[in-house]
């Protein structure tokens, strides 16, 4: 499927600046300025090298912090100080030894690519189409610089290696990883002849994780991702060559389905791209839904298809027990009290009172 591509994503007529700019609806226009004025106003964190090999879950939070920073200046308009800032984080991006997660020091024949280092190339490259003019003004070979280290810590080792887990279908979110990939190759890349190697090996890449089915033992957040980004990837494919690609309709496909419908329909798993990414909880209850059937029950709590059988047992009617003592439901569950109160009451036959009919008043507590 997304072969048929290559020698468009290849040509000298595929222009990053027919996708569009990534600017906030006005919904979120506040948010926005208040995410880059936190970003302006926090401390830019170092670690020596030494202290980033002892503590390796603090330099992995500062790497996070730094990301969200630059990202959300990637939303609004900057400013000289805002300018400045973006100048900053980039330079301590560029300087990290490892771009991956826990990664300590890379190996420069071979450096380590996660989702973490994809999201990073990826990022960069959207900095570069959102503020390339401002950026080239200030700092005309910082351009450059991104584009070197994408080259060398991504796009050349995927090329040069095949060991890595994601170019098998492998590990946290492949086909995330492929297409971050793809995209800061065709929005970095301006020659045709460089991006050509890299481009061509991604679609075949994405073509084999796109037609073989999702590991169900991975996490459904991960699927869900994976499903999500091949979707925004061929709208951003079409944007990009001006229809000339159109696969919209043609993924996610049907073996990728279930992992959007299913977080769809349970109204727990969405994704937000200008907020907080997946939302993330009760992953148990939706394996419990999807495999046994299992209705919904409160929020947060999953149920044990145990228990659901122990409920089914229970709201079936008890042996020993008169007829019509016992309300039996179609659906397995137990009735409420005050329903099975009253339908028992239905169902029994009427007891005739002292006084002749049930419920009648004696004479003399009757009013005049």
């Amino acid at each position: 499927m997304f072969a048929r591509g290559i020698s468009i994503l290849t040509g000298s007529a595929v222009d990053p600046g027919n996708i569009p700019v990534p600017r906030p609806s006005d919904l979120l226009t506040d948010r926005c300025n208040q995410a880059a004025l936190r970003a302006l106003q926090a401390e830019a964190e170092f670690m020596p090298p030494s202290a980033r090999m002892q503590e390796p879950e603090r330099f992995a939070h500062i790497q996070r912090a730094r990301r969200e920073q630059l990202e959300a200046f990637l939303w609004v308009e900057p400013n000289s100080a805002a300018l400045e800032r973006m100048i900053d984080l980039i330079g301590l991006i560029l300087e990290e030894g490892c771009w991956a997660e826990y990664g300590g020091f890379d190996d420069p024949a071979h450096p380590t690519i996660d989702l973490q280092a994809a999201e990073t190339g990826v990022l960069l490259a959207w900095m570069l189409r959102r503020h390339r003019a401002a950026l080239r003004e200030v700092a005309p070979n910082l351009m450059s610089a991104m584009i070197g280290e994408v080259r060398r810590r991504l796009l050349a080792p995927i090329l040069a290696h095949d060991d890595y887990p994601f170019l098998q279908g492998r590990g946290s979110c492949p086909a995330l990883i492929l297409s971050d990939l793809l995209l800061s190759c065709l929005l970095m890349e301006g020659s045709p002849s460089r991006r050509q190697q890299p481009v061509k090996s991604l679609l075949h890449l994405l073509d084999r994780i796109n037609a073989t089915s999702p590991d169900s033992n991975r996490p459904i957040q991960d699927r869900l991702a994976d499903a999500c980004a091949l979707a925004d990837l061929t709208r951003l494919l079409k944007r990009l060559t001006r229809g000339e690609l159109d696969l919209t309709r043609e993924a996610p496909m049907a073996n990728r389905l279930d992992d959007v419908l299913i977080p769809w329909i349970a109204n727990e798993y969405f994704v937000d791209p200008a907020g907080s990414g997946i939302q993330t909880a009760c992953v148990q209850r939706h394996r419990a839904r999807a495999l046994h059937g299992v209705p919904a029950r409160r929020p947060g709590r999953a149920l044990h298809p145990a228990e659901a059988q122990a409920r089914r047992q229970r709201g079936r009617p008890r042996h020993g027990l008169p007829d019509g003592r016992h309300l039996r439901r179609t659906d397995g569950r137990r009735p409420t009290r005050k329903r099975r109160r009253r339908h028992a009451v239905l169902q029994q036959p009427a007891r005739p009172g002292r006084h002749g009919r049930r419920g009648a008043q004696p004479a003399r507590n009757r009013r005049h």
